[in-house]
């Protein structure tokens, strides 16, 4: 009993250690996928302030930060506290996956958890999804299905695929719906100014796409033009528009993902121009109208990647959990006076958080509810 015993708890201490470092590996990943950096080279982590690199022995994962008092040992400068987040996180979950599900099923939901993990710190950061994150897990999800079929309840290995393949679908029909439909709702936003405001569209740099700004916002190039149907109107007041520091005389400016077309009222003259003919475009008005999206084609693709692991039963479950966690922690800063906390968070953490509910506790929640509910035997 005693030599079961200590085996059991080594094989725990297993699972947290490999969450452990799989979390330090997806500290690289959200530092560097978003930027652009590749998260194989250089192969050691590096500070970011003074670029030295971090030897294995002030790499331990969740020690070393403890070790150093979350400061570099090189330089000095500070550690964020959310490395040691990521790694203890991920280690908590390798380690509850394991407790629930076992061998093999953990080995697809080890990747679940550090997909979900990965992404929803770089949404955080930079409201968007990388795509190589989602076909990550649909790859592992479609495969691991087949090869372990009993994740979709199934003991043929294509009746494994093929729930996986469905859920993959039913993740990306229902929010590709929401986001249709949202679109057609709420995809212009009439923002009208006290007074007249300053605004312009230029290139900060030779890489980077064009930047609108108007007043105190601001609003990158690909956020405004999503779609090549999406525009962007605005009003112009003094009747005058500045291309390249050529006056024009206009009332009204439209501006397409790849040109722009004005007009002059009543009875006045319109022209048009490509972007690229363009260094800066300013003026002034006190009134936009700004194209916006309800929701990232990359929770499309996230809830997507989901159904292709957790199957199309668990697609309403996370939708409706991702929509009550949110509502609540759209309600908690607005009663404690802090209302732009809510706005600074997308809508993939939710959707991770509701994929993790599903995970632990989903099915028994499901049962509980249709079984209170009289619906048991019509499901």
């Amino acid at each position: 009993m005693d030599r079961e015993f200590f085996f059991q708890t080594g094989l725990l201490m297993a699972m947290v250690w490999l969450g452990a470092c799989v979390g330090s590996f997806l500290n690289v990943v959200i530092y560097r996928m978003p930027r652009g950096l590749s998260v194989n080279h250089p192969k050691r982590s590096f500070c970011p302030h003074c670029e030295r690199q971090i030897p294995w022995w002030r790499n331990l994962p969740m020690i070393s930060w403890l070790w150093l008092r979350g400061r570099c040992a090189d330089c000095g400068a500070p550690i964020p506290f959310r490395y040691w987040l990521v790694e203890a996180t991920t280690a908590l979950l390798f380690l509850g996956v394991w407790l629930r599900f076992g061998w093999p099923e953990s080995m697809v939901l080890f990747v679940l958890v550090a997909v979900l993990v990965a992404a929803s710190f770089i949404d955080l950061d930079f409201f968007i999804i990388p795509h190589e994150l989602n076909v990550t897990g649909a790859v592992a999800g479609l495969l691991g299905s087949a090869l372990m079929p009993q994740l979709m309840g199934e003991t043929v290995w294509w009746r494994g695929l093929m729930w996986s393949a469905i859920g993959g679908a039913a993740g990306l029909a229902l929010l590709w719906s929401v986001v249709e439909l949202g679109k057609l709702a709420f995809g212009r936003r009439k923002v009208t100014a006290q007074g007249n405001q300053p605004w312009k569209i230029h290139q900060p740099d030779d890489n980077e796409p064009p930047v609108f700004e108007w007043g105190e916002e601001q609003h990158s190039w690909w956020d405004l033009f999503a779609r090549k149907t999406d525009r962007l109107v605005v009003k112009l007041t003094g009747g005058r528009l500045r291309l390249d520091g050529r006056e024009v005389e206009a009332t009204e400016l439209v501006v397409y993902q790849d040109r722009i077309r004005w007009s002059h009222d009543p009875g006045g003259g319109a022209g048009e121009a490509r972007l690229e003919d363009l260094l800066q475009l300013e003026g002034e008005s006190d009134q936009v109208v700004i194209p916006r999206e309800a929701m990232g084609l990359g929770d499309v693709f996230f809830l997507g990647m989901m159904g292709t692991i957790l199957g199309w039963q668990a697609i309403l479950f996370i939708v409706f959990a991702a929509s009550i966690a949110g509502s609540a922690l759209a309600v908690a800063p607005r009663l404690l006076g802090r209302q732009s906390w809510a706005a600074r968070i997308p809508f993939g953490p939710y959707l991770a958080f509701g994929a993790l509910v599903w995970v632990f506790t989903g099915p028994e929640v499901v049962d509980w509810y249709l079984t209170i509910g009289g619906w048991r035997e019509v499901w």
